[in-house]
């Protein structure tokens, strides 16, 4: 790393020490935000994974680009988050991970 001596220390004098709680919102907007940013490509992927065992000539998307089309122009934004409330239930075991290395990784180190 450049600019580090000998003398530096791993840990930086800047940073807070906050409270779980905290954490765990922090955890829980950034997993919320990330699934509903990804959701859509995700339910582009679902949509394709579906209709892999049907003939080649009776599918109803060709590629990943024509699913989104075809959904985009047939159903709208709707069509895109159909069926995230589970997901959005997920997301709070995503933010227990996150504040659990969080706090596994202060122990260690």
């Amino acid at each position: 790393l450049r600019g580090r001596t000998d003398t530096d220390t791993d840990t930086d004098a800047t940073e807070l020490d906050l409270p779980l709680s905290y954490k765990f919102l922090a955890a829980q907007v950034v997993s919320l935000a990330a699934g509903t940013i990804c959701y859509p490509m995700d339910s582009v992927r679902r949509r394709l994974m579906m209709q892999a065992c049907v003939v080649r000539n009776h599918r109803q998307y060709r590629n990943g680009v024509d699913c989104f089309c075809k959904v985009w122009r047939q159903e709208g934004w709707r069509g895109f988050y159909l069926g995230i409330g589970p997901n959005i239930v997920r997301s709070v075991g995503g933010a227990l991970l996150l504040v659990a290395y969080d706090v596994f990784k202060g122990m260690i180190y």
